[in-house]
């Protein structure tokens, strides 16, 4: 191992030849794409600090919810099935739901996301965050509720799989796979 480190980066550099390979290493294909060089970069410094602003939708939570959003995120909630995380309850009056795409690899890193299941670190082809409230108050999907969602540009059978992201006490981010109810 090598490192090389100032104020503000640490560079690490590991070898991991034919133990951690991305193929199977049967095709002169597979052998060529596992050639290759992985680089993390780490960092405490802020490099551009751009928090991504969340677009802002209003609704009525009595009617069926359907939108696209600005990067082609398209969602559709049912009627009533946003509850109050608290108490449980459908909210009287309108709510408010902020989507924010994060479809290109320059959004990813300036706002210091990374998808990592089982403690490794997963490609990624974009993510979104949803919230809904409702005067300050978080709503969520009501048991039982689905809600739609369709990427922007994302292919049936394209290889990605949906994950969803769950935040440990020290902030840490752990993704999971989505499984269908069905």
């Amino acid at each position: 191992q090598q490192y090389l480190s100032n104020s503000k980066y640490l560079i690490e550099s590991k070898f991991y030849g034919e133990k951690e390979a991305i193929n199977k290493n049967k095709t002169e294909e597979q052998k060529s794409l596992n050639r290759r060089v992985d680089v993390i970069f780490w960092t405490n410094y802020a490099l551009a600090q751009k928090k991504k602003k969340p677009q802002i939708y209003t609704f009525a939570p009595n009617r069926t919810i359907e939108f696209t959003a600005a990067e082609g995120t398209k969602i559709k909630i049912p009627a009533n099935s946003l509850v109050y995380e608290e108490g449980g309850q459908v909210p009287l009056g309108d709510i408010q739901i902020e989507i924010t795409e994060f479809y290109s690899m320059m959004d990813i890193i300036d706002n210091k996301l990374a998808t990592i299941s089982n403690g490794q670190l997963l490609i990624s082809d974009g993510m979104i965050n949803i919230e809904a409230s409702r005067n300050g108050k978080d709503l969520r999907l009501q048991g039982g509720a689905t809600m739609e969602v369709g990427f922007a540009e994302r292919e049936e059978n394209d290889g990605f799989g949906l994950y969803y992201a769950n935040a440990n006490n020290n902030g840490d981010i752990a993704c999971l796979l989505y499984t269908s109810p069905r």
